[in-house]
């Protein structure tokens, strides 16, 4: 089933697939799709945003590639994707002619117009790229210390630049294009002369890596800043420190230099943003008012306005105020990122409802409402967080998602978004329709069980108490459990639910009653995920225990243990004709192919092991037995049930794949990952 190493992240919801309202909508859906892929939905979370230097174009770097928008319009124009691998922060080039991006798999530049990638200058993983102020060069840094020079026009590598002996965490050219910068892991700054490529000083004095360098817009100036928890203001000329910027009690996690050179703003994880003078280095101000750690921070254009986002939602601060209680301007919460347009008239924010929305600074001095939606209109949407369940109804017409919002229902051919359904008190994290295809039950992060009438959305159930007894809530609530539900499933006929949380015991709870008629107890750790033999009368359960445990169901009695992995077991299925059981492990790094084992159902001995090193936290049975569909990693791994044999590998997601399902018919496979999205595949293993 699902890992619940993701529980920490909360704010992670995951997406509700909004289709996006435009006239072209239904495009997005099949633009630059991988290999083997019928259609994407959802396009992905929200990591930074970026206006073109002219302002007509929107990019949206997320989970799944770079968004490419009409800035005035809101119009769709160009994704570009690295299938199965993230593309990290992209920039255009000073003209706004050219993307760059990079990823594991290199640095490339796309066109900005057209989106077509016109060269990639390295396949080399990157770690930090910057364009020169001329838009001639690019700078590139990587994890084996080195340091790498680009004709943009050419694509030529014109110099390596070796000094560093830790990973070159981020580069920056000086204003005038006569000095780069590059920070490293090995606690220093190094100065490079752009022309010639020589060494010109190191900047020594942080005692923890360096994660990033800034120049001052005069270029008088490099900030640097690290995990020492400080900012360094250092003497381009000199190359001596100027200042040492201390007073966070956290992490720094950004940092920007007012648009005149005078001030420098810093944000931590201890919640706070502070103001410092670059000449002298003295502290300012500091700003309250963040409850949560603060992700960025910057200026507007014209330096007049301060915006620090956080995990609960943007700030806005008067840049020229006196002391904190005259410099809080407003304050937007769900926010996750923003950016301001060149001119600085207009604030464009992430939602975390999967919206864009624009807000028009000139008409909005003051800004103090919780939710945007009251204060702006859509710009476009589709940009959620990911989802953590997924499942087909029993005549493979319907697809049902869960997530924070609810249970969300999907027409299966058209993709169509056609019900959400509400009544949770958290995100849900597994569902499934119930065998008549009548009712779909969700279990909840909360260790509730939910139940909803697929035709009228009706929100069905009984209470349990913590003493597993009925209480009076007129046919109406939820069977409550103490923690995260990480499985509930249907027996094969119906009749019973069987539920695991974050705990050591399978419950069993009858359908027409909601009561609790049975535990199931002898694992020693959590379970993740449990499964119905096809006839109903064995539930298979998985746990981080390492291993698989058997039970009748008709007694409750443990019928036998499959041991043999080495790590946690997450997910757990039967074959369709019950003779063959498969598990996998949530981790096979470093353990010779843990991954993935098919046992014996009825003796429990081990058949075949699968020399399979990713996470597993979902393998499913095609309908007929014959291939299995495992959710390894990023990838989608089809293997011949009977052999072992891998026949195709499904690649689309950049993040863990949470659940994947066989359509009924055997044809399609649908997953979900927290990438944000949700891949509608070809299972045919004769597709090109």
């Amino acid at each position: 089933m699902k890992s619940l190493i993701y529980i920490m992240l909360p704010l992670f919801m995951c997406v509700a697939l909004i289709i996006v309202p435009h006239s072209n909508a239904q495009d997005y859906t099949k633009r630059n799709l991988p290999e083997d892929a019928k259609a994407r939905y959802g396009k992905g979370h929200v990591n930074k945003m970026e206006y073109s230097p002219d302002g007509n174009q929107l990019a949206v770097h997320t989970s799944i590639g770079l968004w490419i928008y009409d800035a005035h319009s809101g119009e769709e124009l160009h994704l570009i994707t690295s299938h199965d691998n993230n593309i990290s922060p992209t920039q255009y080039s000073p003209d706004g002619k050219t993307i760059a991006g990079f990823s594991w798999n290199g640095l490339h530049i796309w066109n900005a117009a057209t989106g077509q990638r016109i060269k990639t200058l390295t396949k080399d993983y990157v770690k930090s790229a910057a364009y020169s102020p001329d838009g001639i060069k690019m700078a590139s840094g990587n994890n084996n210390a080195y340091l790498n020079l680009w004709n943009i026009n050419t694509g030529e590598n014109i110099g390596t630049l070796i000094g560093h002996t830790m990973t070159v965490s981020d580069v920056m050219f000086s204003p005038d294009n006569t000095i780069l910068a590059s920070a490293s892991f090995d606690q220093t700054i190094r100065l490079w002369d752009v022309a010639t490529g020589e060494h010109i000083t190191t900047l020594i004095g942080h005692t923890d890596r360096v994660e990033s360098v800034a120049f001052s817009s005069d270029g008088s100036t490099l900030a640097s800043r690290s995990l020492d928890n400080t900012v360094r203001l250092w003497n381009v000329e000199t190359g001596e420190l100027s200042a040492t910027l201390t007073g966070h009690t956290d992490r720094i996690v950004g940092m920007a230099f007012s648009p005149d050179s005078t001030t420098i703003v810093t944000a931590s994880n201890d919640a706070t943003v502070q103001l410092w003078d670059v000449e002298t280095g003295q502290h300012k101000q500091t700003l309250f008012g963040h409850q949560y750690y603060i992700r960025s921070v910057e200026y507007s254009p014209d330096g007049s306005t301060i915006a620090s986002v956080g995990w609960d939602g943007v700030r806005l601060w008067d840049a020229n105020a006196e002391n904190e209680q005259t410099a809080r301007i407003g304050h937007i919460r769900k926010i996750i990122a923003i950016a301001f347009s060149p001119d600085g008239t207009t604030m464009v924010n992430a939602v975390n409802d999967g919206t864009l929305r624009l807000i028009d600074l000139t008409k909005w001095q003051h800004i103090d409402q919780s939710d945007i939606k009251k204060i702006a209109e859509p710009f476009t949407t589709g940009h959620k967080r990911w989802c953590h369940s997924i499942s087909y109804s029993p005549d493979g017409t319907l697809i049902a998602t869960g997530n924070w919002d609810g249970v969300h229902l999907w027409n299966a051919d058209t993709g169509q978004h056609i019900k959400s359904y509400k009544g949770h008190t958290d995100s849900v994290h597994s569902i499934t329709f119930s065998p008549d295809g009548e009712t779909i039950l969700g279990g909840t992060w909360d260790g509730r069980i939910h139940l909803w009438n697929v035709e009228t959305g009706e929100f069905l159930g009984l209470r349990a108490d913590d003493d597993h007894k009925l209480s009076p809530v007129n046919a109406r609530g939820n069977v409550t459990r103490r923690s995260h539900v990480t499985s509930a499933i249907y027996s094969p006929h119906g009749i019973f639910i069987a539920s695991a949380v974050d705990e050591k015991n399978v419950r069993i709870w009858d359908v027409a009653t909601g009561r609790h008629i049975a535990t199931f107890t002898g694992h020693t750790d959590l379970i993740h995920s449990i499964a119905y033999s096809p006839d109903g009368s064995t539930i298979a359960s998985a746990s981080k225990d390492t291993t698989v445990r058997l039970w009748d169901v008709a007694t409750g009695t443990h019928i036998k243990t499959l041991k043999g992995h080495i790590d946690a077991v997450h997910t757990v299925a039967y074959s369709p004709d019950g003779t063959t059981i498969v598990s996998g492990t949530g981790y096979g790094y470093g353990y010779g192919g843990d991954g993935i084992r098919l046992w014996d159902a009825v003796t429990g001995e081990l058949i075949n092991t699968l020399k399979n090193h990713r996470h597993n936290f979902s393998i499913v049975f095609s309908p007929d037995g014959t291939t299995m569909a495992a959710a390894s990693g990023n990838k989608v791994c089809l293997w011949e049930a009977n052999t072992g044999i891998l026949l195709k590998t499904l690649r689309g997601h950049n993040s863990n794949i949470e659940s994947i399902v066989y359509s009924p018919d055997g044809t399609t496979i649908a997953s979900v990952g927290m990438d944000g999205i949700m891949f509608l595949w070809n299972a045919t293993l004769d597709s090109k």
